[in-house]
């Protein structure tokens, strides 16, 4: 899973950006270099990461192909949990069906949208 994390200020671990990888229906995340591993694993992964002190994930969702409910599930319980400390996670590449699934599931206000990662970087109010 270290492959599909990055730091993405050097000398900062408070933001991570993420290549967002594809769902499977059956639950599984595949991501770009083959790996793959559950929703929840990655997920858990990923609260370690703010328990640790990260305040801002970027997901980039330039390669998505599916994603199923497992993977929303995942993605608002990060905004909620991250939000709570304090932090945001941000989202960038997302086409217009998603965003308007994420209105339709009532969650739209835990994430912040970009058009690039550097924008979604540089944006610190964020």
């Amino acid at each position: 899973m270290q492959n599909t994390i990055t730091q993405v200020r050097e000398g900062d671990d408070t933001s991570l950006v993420l290549e967002a990888p594809s769902a499977t229906p059956g639950g599984t995340l595949v991501f770009s270099d083959r790996e793959e591993i559950s929703v929840s694993l990655y997920e858990q992964e990923l609260i370690r990461r703010i328990d640790e002190g990260t305040r801002e994930i970027i997901f980039n969702f330039r390669d998505l192909a599916f994603m199923n409910s497992s993977y929303m599930a995942m993605l608002t319980t990060l905004g909620s949990y991250l939000q709570k400390k304090g932090g945001r996670v941000k989202f960038v590449n997302l086409d217009e069906r998603r965003v308007k699934l994420i209105e339709m599931v009532g969650v739209l206000d835990l994430f912040k949208l970009y058009k690039t990662v550097d924008e979604a970087i540089s944006d610190t109010a964020g």
